[in-house]
């Protein structure tokens, strides 16, 4: 698949919740809350209790359906409880948003194949989604490396290895319509920052 023939015109809305690691050439060198979480924060009474509370009943479902992968990220979320999405094992969940807006214009988070950077590779992809307004079709996530499709919809949990290559299919909407994703991880970036763990605790530095 060229991804070229993937891409989409115009691309929609993310936002990450939670914590990143540092990066000294944005001044900012040690893990730190988003800018997003920051905002809500600061912006919204409620705050950032609701998703704190979604990423809490996801977790368990995530122990349950697959606790081995589970066990070594809670290894490492323990290792720094300052950074962590609390009574989760997760540090951070990343936000897709597809709509349409109010001219018509879909507006796509970009879908194209990818793999995931950034999270612990010993865990998995711990993802959902919310399907609003008009009927949709399409819109599969796919893993072309072992020739499967998944009808991800509404109240669907989908545990995957998203360092594999994978993206969703185009689609087709009969009206006005809404998507949000979840995809909730660790970032091994921030244990190793904050501990100063090497490979012993198999945190890949990738």
């Amino acid at each position: 698949v060229d991804p070229k023939d993937l891409e989409r015109e115009n691309v929609g809305l993310n936002a990450y919740f939670g914590f990143w690691e540092g990066a000294a050439q944005r001044n900012n060198p040690f893990p730190h809350e988003t800018r997003f979480t920051s905002w809500l924060k600061e912006k919204h009474s409620e705050g950032e209790e609701p998703l704190v509370r979604l990423a809490q009943a996801v977790d368990p479902l995530f122990k349950k359906y697959a606790e081995p992968q589970w066990r070594a990220q809670m290894e490492l979320a323990r290792r720094i409880p300052k950074y962590v999405i609390p009574g989760t094992s997760s540090t951070t969940f990343t936000i897709n948003r597809t709509y349409t807006r109010e001219d018509g214009v879909i507006m796509d988070v970009q879908t194209s194949p990818h793999t995931d950077k950034g999270d612990y590779k010993g865990g998995l992809g711990v993802m959902l989604c919310q399907f609003r307004g008009a009927d949709v079709t399409g819109f599969h996530l796919c893993v072309p490396r072992y020739r499967v499709a998944f009808r991800f919809r509404s109240t669907d949990l989908l545990l995957c290895n998203v360092h594999e290559l994978h993206g969703n299919t185009n689609f087709v909407a009969s009206g006005p319509f809404e998507r949000l994703s979840c995809i909730f991880y660790l970032r091994p970036k921030i244990v190793v920052q904050t501990t100063g763990a090497t490979g012993e605790c198999e945190v890949p530095l990738e």
